[in-house]
């Protein structure tokens, strides 16, 4: 199988939900919570920013506001999406907008880099096993290639903790196979936090998460059992209702 970030998250989670999800295949109707409902509609309204760029047309605030409120509006589904907490969908939806108008006016008018490419999909093999993986932009700024990263959560991670991330380091490796020439450099967005934290990639970082990496892909194909490990995670599992059981496979469909 190709491998991605998503899926080493899933198995260090929950072997079972692992199994479940990439080696059965088992068909489930995903329910959609508010936390991603806006994530999309943010990552939506920052990629037509930088699309816009790259055919030589900035956009004002008011016009991505506009964007943003439109692709909120029309993809809203009260039967499928999931509010927890106190904030309902409208204050939410101002959340997001809060976080793209102070995106916007820190970076306005966006020629700290030149964006390559957006929602890119990268493909390269690490010790033999694929991997994959999407970067939100890909950008260029003198002799080096940025990887951008948004995040629209509210944790805040510390410096040590991103300077070991695995999923932009494994980016950082496809970027080197595109781009051995440049510098790489990490850029996340917090933009709960209207924070952008910024590391630069070494070699002996990609080694560690190469090797980390490596391993626990080992442990992912030598795994029989696949057992469930139980969290707090669980009430939002999407295998909920059949992992009571592990033998119920049977009575769901898979994936031909």
């Amino acid at each position: 199988m190709i491998f991605s970030h998503s899926s080493f998250s899933c198995f260090e989670q929950c072997p079972r939900k692992f199994r479940y999800r990439y080696i059965d295949k088992v068909k489930t109707e995903t329910e959609e919570t508010i936390e991603t409902f806006l994530g999309k509609r943010v990552h939506e309204s920052l990629e037509k920013i930088y699309r816009d760029l790259m055919l030589e047309r900035l956009r004002s605030l008011e016009e991505i506001l506009q964007f943003y409120n439109s692709r909120w509006d029309k993809n809203w589904n009260d039967d499928k999406i999931i509010i927890n907490g106190n904030h309902g969908a409208e204050e939410r939806k101002k959340i997001g907008a809060k976080f793209l108008s102070s995106y916007y006016n820190r970076h306005s008018p966006f020629n700290h880099s030149r964006t390559i490419g957006l929602e890119i999909q990268v493909r390269f093999r690490l010790n033999g096993f694929g991997i994959k993986g999407f970067i939100d932009r890909l950008a260029i700024a003198g002799d080096t290639i940025e990887i951008h990263d948004y995040k629209t959560g509210s944790y805040l991670p510390a410096l040590e903790q991103l300077e070991q991330d695995r999923q932009l380091h494994l980016y950082a490796m496809a970027a080197k196979k595109m781009y051995p020439f440049a510098n790489v450099e990490l850029v996340w967005h917090f933009l709960a936090f209207d924070k952008e934290i910024r590391v630069k990639v070494l070699e002996e970082r990609l080694q560690r998460v190469c090797d980390s990496t490596s391993s626990l892909i080992g442990k992912i194909n030598s795994e029989k059992e696949f057992p469930k490990k139980q969290s707090k995670l669980c009430a939002w599992c999407e295998f909920r209702n059949i992992c009571k059981d592990g033998s119920a496979l049977d009575k769901f469909p898979t994936s031909s």
